[in-house]
């Protein structure tokens, strides 16, 4: 047998091993593997009469296999002058000042990077706010994992340490662990800028687009203005990174940069550059579009009246007013929707609650309904946001607004408000689609339920169980209401599915989405008791 297909085997069983040990031996027997290579020798001489003793000793046994299984590349052990000198001109590293996790802790950083992905991002919270950072042992691979996953790098960054960073320094591609905290950025704004400076002059794409970002945190107007003066000579692929890289610290000191990009050669330049126009309330974008709605909409009393714009102006492209959206809709009415989503909320004298009322009842409803939507979320930075997204959902509904729409609206809300409009819209009836709908609104794992809540969830979860409906796109709760359910109902969980499974027997589907439902359940459960008992 080769060593490629041996390797797959050995992984495959791992993932089996760690599956099973947080389901328990109770719920899924362990059973030795097949094949007759070294590996799975020694695990078949196991005693599996006795499950948890044998489990145990094959997680031992493949771990002590994946420690030694990597061959060493003799080509890059060959040193050289040139290696020599490289190491030698390598600072050392600074002592780390915060401390390790605990062991228990970094064991399931592991498990979590090897096979349960959904997870890392609570847990690497979960270090952070306990201002710790993780062992030098699990610092390659938590580099190579964050590598493709740009959102969770500044959760990574947070939690290297000292050792961390230097070893990010090392390797290009974990050049995003350099990047500084804004402590580090103003002990040592001086020092840290000179080095930024220089990578945006002499380095990669890559290394540009890190320092650019790096720079808009120290000085925003520093680094416009240098991406300014090489702007014309960027690529339209580039220019697209570095425009996008502008949201964090946006304000108006940006706009003349931007109503010049408004122009620009590429189409997704001049899109995202009007997209962030249209997040500034006092921009000449926003002004413009709230000039130019008023040919359109006029609210009088209860009443909207709309007349629709009846040809296409050229100037509206700048202004990032596409022609012929993919909307589905009409033309004309597309225009008037993506014109009214640019408006700034603050233009409309009537309250949002009257406004929600009157679109709802309109014949434009649903161009009218979805523009004021987007606007309320690309405004949500305004102070009456809140209040809009409330007028919003209260009127339509979580059965008849966009879904993403709707999650966009959800999100600015409180978490408590959040909760308290998710239990008003709990379906009242039997149909399957509206409780499946419903499921995954409480799934977005960008909020995490108290343990009241996820109680209710859970009961609804087992309601549609009970219905036996067919897994598929219509009744598919998401894997993310794993992530959003306290974790403290793991056990509550485990043993309301295990008495329902007794009673029927459900598809190869949902047996999937269980078995990893409650195994993710459990591996949150497991880590916060790891951190409670290492305070």
């Amino acid at each position: 047998m080769n060593a490629v297909k041996r390797d797959f085997q050995v992984t495959e069983y791992w993932q089996a091993c760690l599956s099973t040990a947080l389901l328990g031996t109770d719920r899924r027997l362990p059973a030795a593997p097949l094949g007759n290579d070294e590996v799975a020798t020694v695990l078949q001489g196991l005693n599996w009469e006795e499950p948890a003793s044998a489990l145990l000793g094959a997680v031992s046994a493949i771990t002590q296999y994946q420690a030694v299984g990597n061959p060493v590349n003799q080509q890059n052990t060959l040193e050289s002058e040139s290696t020599t000198a490289t190491l030698a001109a390598i600072n050392p590293c600074e002592p780390d000042t915060i401390p390790c996790c605990h062991a228990r802790i970094a064991r399931h950083l592991g498990i979590v990077i090897a096979d349960y992905t959904e997870v890392a991002e609570e847990l690497l919270e979960l270090i952070a706010a306990a201002g710790q950072r993780v062992p030098p042992k699990w610092l390659p691979k938590l580099l190579r994992f964050g590598e493709k996953r740009s959102f969770l790098q500044p959760l990574i960054v947070s939690v290297l340490g000292n050792r961390g960073r230097w070893l990010a320094a090392q390797n290009p591609n974990w050049q995003y662990g350099c990047a500084i905290s804004s402590d580090d950025a103003t002990e040592n704004e001086t020092e840290t800028t000179a080095k930024l400076l220089q990578q945006w002059e002499a380095g990669t794409k890559r290394d540009r687009i890190f320092a650019f970002k790096q720079l808009r945190q120290i000085d925003p107007s520093m680094a416009r203005e240098i991406l300014a003066e090489t702007w014309k000579g960027e690529t339209w692929r580039d220019r697209e990174a570095f425009i996008t890289a502008m949201t964090p610290q946006l304000s108006l000191e940006d706009e003349p940069f931007l109503e010049n990009t408004l122009t620009d050669r590429a189409n997704s330049v001049r899109t995202y550059a009007a997209d962030l126009l249209a997040t500034l309330n006092n921009s000449q974008l926003c002004q413009r579009m709230s000039e130019q709605i008023q040919q359109f909409i006029q609210i009088k009393g209860t009443n909207i009246e709309v007349t629709l714009p009846k040809t296409y102006e050229q100037n509206w492209k700048q202004d990032g007013i596409v022609k012929k959206s993919n909307n589905g809709e009409g033309e004309k009415a597309g225009w008037l929707r993506q014109m009214l989503s640019k408006v700034p909320l603050s233009t409309w004298d009537t309250a949002p609650e009257a406004i929600a009322k009157a679109a709802a009842k309109h014949e434009w409803r649903e161009a009218l309904t979805n523009g004021w939507a987007l606007a309320i979320h690309r405004q949500r930075a305004q102070p009456n946001a809140t209040e809009w997204a409330l007028a919003w959902l209260r009127q339509f509904g979580a059965y008849d607004l966009d879904e993403t729409i709707l999650q966009d609206l959800l999100l600015l809300l409180p978490i408590q408000k959040r909760e308290i409009y998710l239990r008003s819209q709990l379906p009242k009836d039997t149909n399957d689609q509206n409780l499946s709908h419903w499921l995954k609104l409480v799934a977005q794992k960008q909020q995490r339920w108290n343990f009241d809540f996820s109680q209710l969830i859970l009961s609804q979860l087992i309601k549609l169980l009970k219905r036996k409906p067919k897994y598929g796109d219509l009744f598919s709760p998401p894997i993310t209401i794993a992530l959003s359910l306290h974790p403290g109902i793991a056990k509550e969980a485990s043993i309301k599915i295990e008495t329902l499974l007794q009673t029927q027997y459900p598809t190869k589907a949902w047996q999937k989405f269980l078995d990893r439902f409650l195994e993710i359940l459990t591996l949150r459960w497991e880590i916060y008791q790891a951190f409670a008992n290492s305070s």
